[in-house]
């Protein structure tokens, strides 16, 4: 999603529950396309440095909207608690993730970093989006 976005496979091989998680994958891209194509990109980590996990952030030049995308490597067992410092974002304003009720300042997220889930299964992603608080 932030390089070439599509998919290299044979979709008519694809079950109906792939062909709806693939639309649903699109409506997503379409939803934040501005903020991918246009938004500032930062690594967040390198994957040839960390090797648990590898993030990158897409955000928007007025600041008060941002995507994190985030892939895992292998599962390593007893795990350790893991957050993410973001960079970009304004640390006078505050954001929520997701759309939750939970407000979290540019400031913390920059600076002490959004904690990780931990997780079960080996190269598991996640993304979230943050929108700054009107």
């Amino acid at each position: 999603m932030s390089g070439t976005f599509g998919y290299e496979m044979d979709l008519s091989r694809c079950t109906d529950e792939e062909k709806e998680n693939i639309r649903r994958q699109i409506a997503f891209y379409k939803s934040h396309y501005d903020l991918i194509s246009r938004g500032d990109y930062y690594r967040l980590t390198s994957p040839f440095d960390h090797k648990l996990f590898t993030a990158w952030e897409h955000v928007s030049a007025d600041r008060r909207k941002a995507l994190v995308s985030v892939v895992f490597d292998n599962i390593r067992p007893a795990s350790p608690f893991h957050k993410l410092c973001l960079k970009g974002l304004d640390p006078s304003l505050q954001y929520r993730i997701n759309g939750k009720k939970k407000l979290y300042s540019g400031a913390l997220l920059m600076q002490a970093g959004y904690p990780l889930p931990i997780i079960q299964k080996d190269y598991q992603s996640l993304q979230f989006y943050l929108e700054a608080k009107e």
